[in-house]
């Protein structure tokens, strides 16, 4: 059941990163690196957006409380929806520690033109392969 789950994960992942690739890909307007910088304060209008899903809703505050997997999943959600959002939930399952979410919001990040910025996608590279980091 563990297998099952994580090669769930892994696919989960690769997919969102190829979603990540295709939206920075068909957009270079600088919408990009304000996704990155999305605030919690956003929260509550992405809460009230999903309202009329109960699972979704449930899903949103396993994430706020910390569940990489829950965060993932919006990510996912949201992937062909709202680049923006997307990117504030990949951001949220890298915080939470999800190695695969890690990774993916490295990758962006090294993809910006500010030398800080791919910085910070080093970062997160680097934290997604150290041992012992396996959500």
């Amino acid at each position: 059941m563990r297998l099952l789950m994580a090669g769930s994960l892994v696919a989960l992942g690769v997919l969102l990163g190829i979603v990540i690739a295709q939206a920075f890909a068909a957009s270079r307007d600088g919408t990009q690196s304000k996704a990155a910088a999305c605030q919690d304060t956003r929260l509550g209008e992405i809460a009230a957006k999903l309202e009329a899903d109960p699972a979704s809703s449930a899903r949103l505050g396993r994430a706020v409380a910390g569940d990489a997997n829950s965060a993932l999943d919006l990510a996912v959600m949201f992937g062909k929806i709202d680049f923006g959002t997307m990117m504030c939930f990949e951001r949220m399952a890298a915080e939470n520690g999800g190695k695969v979410s890690q990774s993916n919001y490295g990758k962006y990040l090294m993809k910006s033109d500010e030398p800080l910025v791919r910085a910070r996608g080093q970062y997160w590279m680097a934290k997604a392969g150290r041992p012992g980091n396996d959500r």
